[in-house]
């Protein structure tokens, strides 16, 4: 095995994308020593486009009402929804702090995806008018500022949804699987609730695709299941819409949950796991103030620039212009800009925060 590790590194070195054989191969190999010091090694010597930047993308949360009851969130029932007046105070505040690549953040808030009347779990379909407001507002400032780009995370929606977000200003569109384990997913999301219907969650990236998304982010979220196992399934979710699309991911997320019953991933297995996403994926990957800025320090000296990274942060409703904020969905470690560009640039890499969908094809990969 030890020779097939080393031709599998040598290809991605040289500049060739992996199959899905070999990705699965590097996956497997990594919880076998010293396999997973020479997959960290490689992943260290890999270039990657504009490796000496780091591109900003900070999250604005909209809602935190959520009808969905995931047993890792803080996010149920009755929560904080932002008037579009509110959020437009909450978005100039990022705008004015040099923002131009913001992240808006919704619950599965019933006011904002209004379902049909006869509502399918199976083939569930919206109303979004009143979320498009929200991007329609969004896209306004930005265009007044020089323009940027807008991505959202939020609830799975069918296809029409998507084209009139898209038509709104959206650019583009992020969803984590939170887990592929079909057992553990069902445990983790109990009820008949929007988001219980795995199936129609999985299917997202083709209904975003067909509505005309061009870029489009995906991952699981660390913790919740054997991780190893999970970024096996995500590297065939990204081939196969590799294959059938001619695209996959153009962006990879890491959000790891911790302590959360018996599938903790530590600290060395989570710089691992990122070790593997910049071998096996195109897009750039996500890392967030979910982490200590220590941790992602070591990452940033491990493998250099080339990321999207999180650094003002609130997962609150109203946590920026101080409005008055809503439960928050999860902690986070507080970043100091200044503390945090310093640190950066002293390894050599500068931090962007004016940035848009441009750039975010120039930081693709084979």
């Amino acid at each position: 095995m030890t020779k097939q590790v080393t031709e599998i590194l040598e290809k991605r070195l040289s500049g060739q994308k992996l199959t899905e054989r070999e990705a699965v191969t590097l996956i497997r190999a990594s919880d076998i020593s010293p396999f997973d010091e020479k997959i960290i090694s490689a992943a260290s010597q890999l270039e990657r486009p504009r490796k000496n930047e780091v591109f900003v993308l900070p999250p604005l949360y909209i809602s935190s009402s959520c009808v969905n009851a995931c047993t890792y969130c803080n996010f149920h029932g009755k929560g904080k929804s932002l008037s579009l007046n509110e959020f437009e105070d909450e978005f100039r505040w990022l705008v004015d702090s040099g923002h131009r690549s913001i992240e808006l953040v919704f619950g599965q808030d019933p006011k904002m995806f209004v379902p049909e009347t006869n509502f399918d779990g199976k083939d569930q379909r919206y109303d979004v008018t009143k979320v498009a407001e929200y991007f329609q507002k969004a896209k306004q400032i930005l265009d007044q500022n020089g323009g940027g780009m807008l991505t959202v995370n939020a609830p799975a929606v069918d296809e029409l949804s998507y084209n009139k977000l898209k038509n709104a200003g959206l650019d583009v569109m992020l969803l984590w699987q939170e887990t592929f384990n079909p057992m553990r997913y069902k445990k983790l999301h109990p009820g008949n609730t929007p988001k219980s219907f795995q199936d129609y969650r999985l299917n997202v990236y083709d209904r975003a695709r067909n509505a005309g998304m061009e870029h489009i982010a995906g991952t699981f979220l660390k913790g919740l299941y054997d991780w190893r196992v999970e970024e096996q399934m995500l590297c065939h979710l990204d081939r196969d819409l590799y294959e059938r699309q001619g695209r996959g991911f153009s962006m990879i997320g890491t959000p790891r949950i911790k302590n959360f019953e018996k599938y903790h991933v530590s600290d060395e297995d989570y710089i691992l796991n990122i070790a593997l996403d910049l071998l096996i994926y195109s897009g750039p990957l996500w890392l967030q103030t979910r982490e200590s800025w220590e941790l992602n320090s070591k990452i940033y000296d491990q493998f250099g620039g080339g990321f999207i990274q999180t650094i003002d942060t609130s997962t609150a409703p109203g946590g920026y212009a101080k409005l008055g904020k809503g439960k928050a969905q999860f902690p986070v470690h507080p970043y100091q800009r200044n503390v945090i560009e310093k640190s950066l640039m002293q390894k050599g890499i500068n931090t962007v925060y004016s940035w848009n969908v441009q750039d975010l094809s120039s930081i693709q990969r084979v």
